[in-house]
């Protein structure tokens, strides 16, 4: 018997009303594949891949509630160390090499939940992909086959990681005594504490009576020294005036009288009176190179400062009012530098150790002569 097939649809309808020719066909056309085992196969495989996926889910979840509890222990260590970071600065430190040590076990903990999101999602491709290597069995037993090797290889991953987290567990454990001997510890260096305040506290007082005795002294002693400076001055006047001065002598009887009299005229106040022969020093004598009698108002202390030469100026002012030839003087051992100004701005008679400055002697004797 003989037919004709002008195009494909023709085949379609002899193949559809002759069904005993269809697995002939499919000998003739697929001669190399016996599709019947190749499907039992196939259906094999991914029972066996099934039930890996299933055992792996199991594992998964397993290894998460240990990674919570792990979540819930570093939380509780967190609370103590909030509260040990109030009395210690030093566990301050310590706790925050623990919180760096933890973060990164998070991070790696993290890393692992994407891997396993990422596995997951393979097998979801590779479970939609199912239908596609149906078509090609050989890429698909090749495919499974690295597929069970990267499962052996997450195994081994996993119980390195059980591994790691049980060490870390009994770290932590550790440490959890260790901060309760630390608070410890820092109980009894507060009472230390304590104890060293109070302590404190009385050498501060002891200290404030130590300042105010060292105050009395120091100012009992600048008044010997000032005394004592204003006594060498009354010994050797001779010897330190002599050079510009002859006939020098003391001059207080001589000034008081002038002053009186000059109170009796009203030329001066009493109180002016008094502060010129308050004055430390009166000497009077006459000036070596023009004979023009002249009357030294000093005022001698052991550190000369401004408040000094300001007295020597308004004391000899009020001689040369009444129509006395007077020149400032201030003696002293140190000298401010508010004082060494104002006296050279005033031209005011500067001695140091007994010894008269001599550009001092000539700017004051300069200005009372022009």
């Amino acid at each position: 018997m003989s037919f004709t097939v002008t195009d494909f649809e023709d085949l379609l309808k002899i193949i559809e009303a002759k069904p005993e020719w269809r697995s002939r066909l499919q000998r003739a056309l697929f001669p190399e594949i016996d599709i019947p085992k190749a499907f039992q196969t196939l259906a094999a495989s991914q029972a066996e891949m099934s039930s890996l996926l299933k055992r792996m889910d199991a594992r998964i979840e397993r290894l998460e509630i240990g990674q919570g509890q792990i979540k819930q222990d570093v939380t509780v260590l967190k609370q103590d160390v909030t509260v040990l970071k109030q009395d210690v600065t030093v566990l301050k430190q310590d706790v925050g090499v623990l919180k760096q040590d933890v973060g990164v076990l998070k991070q790696d903990v993290g890393v692992l939940k994407q891997d396993v999101t990422v596995l997951k999602q393979d097998v979801t491709v590779l479970k939609q992909d199912v239908g596609v290597l149906k078509q090609d069995v050989g890429v698909l037993k090749q495919d499974v086959g690295v597929l069970k090797q990267d499962v052996g290889v997450l195994k081994q991953d996993v119980a390195v990681l059980k591994q790691d987290v049980g060490v870390l567990k009994q770290d932590v454990g550790v440490l959890k005594q260790d901060v309760t001997v630390l608070k410890q510890d820092v109980t009894v260096l507060k009472q230390d504490v304590g104890v060293l305040k109070q302590d404190v506290g009385v050498l501060k007082q002891d200290v404030g009576v130590l300042k105010r005795d060292v105050g009395v002294l120091k100012r009992d002693s600048a008044n010997l020294k000032g005394k004592a400076q204003e006594q060498t001055y009354h010994n050797k006047a001779d010897a330190i005036f002599g050079r510009y001065l002859r006939n020098g002598r003391k001059a207080g009887s001589w000034v008081a009288d002038h002053l009186y009299a000059a109170l009796l005229d009203e030329k001066v106040s009493e109180a002016e009176v008094e502060q010129v022969l308050a004055a430390d020093l009166l000497w009077i004598g006459e000036e070596r190179q023009t004979k023009t009698q002249l009357v030294l108002v000093m005022e001698a202390s052991w550190l000369a400062e401004a408040n000094d030469v300001e007295r020597a100026l308004k004391r000899a002012a009020v001689l040369e009012r009444i129509g006395l030839h007077a020149l400032p003087v201030v003696g002293g051992e140190e000298w401010t530098q508010d004082a060494t100004t104002l006296a050279r701005t005033h031209h005011v008679v500067v001695t140091m150790n007994g010894y008269i400055d001599k550009d001092s002697w000539q700017a004051a004797w300069s200005k009372r002569t022009q």
